[in-house]
């Protein structure tokens, strides 16, 4: 599977360098925290407005997702079963205007990973009327349709290899610190939808930048009928001396035997790191990622068509990128007394990297087709196979110094597969 294909040790570290075994918050995050539990305290002891019948409604979600995998990847033929998500999703409500929510996935912990990995959205919104409202916490940054929608509503069991790349590895989306305005204009159809938000910029649960929320987000929406939305959206990406302090730990890097391992590797932590910054210093700067979206949803039909363009600022002479994406799917229900419906679906993806005359360097298509059969409205089992293939040259390496540094990043695992995954899902 593709997923977490181009997971590396850059992104790995800037998403997560604390210094903190016990994986605790870190301690400036805590100021968005603050922020939202003011949003919240005057409710929980404010009387109810009248005509308010239940004031405060609380709600707590389970999520289940189990995975077993069969891949066939470099002439190797691997399996394995995987507890994906395992989280509880605690919300609160109140009074129309007020919502908090609080996402633990334990199978992070399982996994290997920290405790605060498994941390998703922890956020409040307070939205006062239909057309504005605000929320602050830890959440996705607004952006495609690909990338924001709820993996219990998606019909595919991954997203595809073009958002890894843009959203994760070049973390021009996923979730992040931040703080975002909202709302919707017109009550009924047509009616226009946005989200507009400053952020960390470091990835889940990554460590407060000491410039504060620097990258802006925003994703604004029309919809002329119920069935049918459109989209624009963008996000930009934000490099600097503190990004790339935050990047290097030497400890990293102690097991590469590259001959031409930098020299300052053998000094103290802090000049190695400035050493560092001296060497990648063509990477800092402001980068920007853009795209559009339309999705279809009416009488059992989902149709999603998406596009991105973005800076490519992980590779000097490769720095663009773009990616297109479509989905298909369309759900028959059953005349039974408990739900049961065949959901065929079909995603294919493309994601181009090209140099800087936009002449296309690599090229990655990802295939997802299968069946959902959905047992009951919380039981849901997804039968679907996933394609790799790739075109052209690894990434445009020259002069760049020891093939980007980091061991396990793309083009190094962008190579062609075929994996059969079965995954059971229980969600309320």
């Amino acid at each position: 599977m593709t997923q977490n294909r181009f997971r590396s040790t850059w992104t790995t570290s800037i998403s997560s360098r604390t210094g903190d075994p016990a994986g605790r918050v870190p301690a400036h995050a805590l100021l968005l925290f603050k922020v939202a539990g003011l949003l919240v305290f005057p409710f929980l002891f404010a009387p109810s407005p009248a005509g308010a019948s239940d004031a405060i409604i609380f709600e707590a979600k389970k999520n289940l997702f189990l995975n077993y995998t069969l891949e066939s990847e470099d002439d190797r033929i691997e399996h394995k079963f995987k507890i994906d998500r395992a989280r509880i999703d605690l919300q609160l409500e109140g009074w129309q205007m007020l919502e908090a929510v609080l996402e633990y996935d334990f199978a992070d912990v399982l996994d290997g990973r920290r405790v605060r990995d498994g941390i998703g959205d922890a956020v409040v919104s307070l939205r006062p009327t239909r057309e504005f409202g605000v929320s602050a916490g830890h959440f996705k940054r607004p952006g495609g349709a690909v990338d924001t929608l709820s993996r219990r509503k998606m019909p595919v069991i991954g997203r595809g290899g073009a958002n890894e790349y843009l959203c994760e590895h070049l973390m021009y989306g996923d979730r992040d610190f931040g703080l975002m305005v909202s709302g919707r204009i017109g009550a009924k159809y047509p009616r226009f939808e946005y989200d507009v938000g400053a952020f960390n910029g470091l990835g889940p649960m990554g460590d407060i930048r000491p410039a504060g929320l620097i990258e802006p987000a925003a994703r604004i929406s029309f919809s002329p009928a119920k069935w049918l939305e459109a989209a624009l959206f963008a996000s930009m990406k934000i490099i600097d001396d503190d990004t790339l302090r935050m990047a290097f730990d030497p400890n990293d890097f102690l097991f590469r035997t590259d001959k031409d391992f930098p020299d300052y590797m053998n000094l103290p932590v802090e000049q190695a790191r400035e050493g560092f910054n001296d060497e990648h210093g063509w990477m800092k700067g402001d980068r920007w990622m853009a795209g559009a979206d339309v999705r279809l949803k009416k009488k059992g039909v989902l149709a999603l068509v998406e596009g991105e363009v973005a800076q490519n600022w992980w590779y000097r002479y490769s720095p663009w990128v773009w990616s297109v994406a479509a989905l298909a799917s369309y759900t028959h229900e059953f005349d039974t007394k408990v739900r049961f419906a065949l959901e065929p679906v079909a995603m294919i993806d493309l994601l181009t990297v090209a140099d800087g005359d936009f002449r296309w360097q690599s090229r990655l298509w990802t295939l997802q087709a299968g069946l959902n059969i959905h047992l009951t409205e919380v039981l849901r089992l997804m039968i679907q196979g996933e394609f790799v293939f790739t075109n052209g040259t690894d990434a445009y390496f020259k002069e760049t110094p020891r093939k980007g540094f980091w061991p396990g990043e793309w083009p190094d695992d962008f190579e062609p597969s075929t994996a059969l995954s079965v995954q059971f899902t229980l969600v309320d």
